[in-house]
């Protein structure tokens, strides 16, 4: 059970868009043109639409959150968190760069929420770990 707790989140999102790309019936889910939901708000005029790719960006911004929080733990398991992000922001940028699939704007937006989890980790990191050694150290 320890084990899953340093499975990056953004990495499962990436699994999942890699998924759903290649399911035939949805190759081009990530198009503009596939609605995913639509509602109508009371006093609205027109129905709200939301795409796949807006869909997976937003748990993407919500994975984030979970990223980050996970970053303010200062140990020995925090090291494994960030070699795994850093795996994902790799893939990423890879797959975004040699693939017709995840050349899309919205795969384009999870490969920058994954470089702001690998910068906002290391910095937090950093910072959490400074202030743990001031209060453990002669001052």
């Amino acid at each position: 059970m320890s084990i899953l707790r340093h499975v990056p989140f953004l990495g499962v999102l990436l699994v999942l868009y890699i998924i759903i790309a290649f399911v035939p019936a949805t190759s081009h889910s990530f198009s503009s043109d596939i609605t995913f939901v639509q509602f109508t708000l009371p006093r609205a005029a027109s129905p709200v639409q939301l795409h796949v790719g807006e869909v997976f960006a937003m748990i993407g911004i919500i994975f984030l959150y979970f990223e980050v929080v996970k970053a303010t733990n200062t140990g020995r398991d925090t090291l494994v968190d960030h070699v795994l992000s850093v795996g994902v922001l790799v893939a990423c940028i890879v797959l975004f760069l040699l693939t017709s699939f995840a050349a899309t704007s919205s795969f384009l937006i999870l490969t920058l929420l994954s470089v702001v989890d690998v910068i906002g980790g290391f910095a937090i990191t950093f910072a959490a770990s400074r202030r743990d050694i001031s209060i453990g150290g002669h001052n």
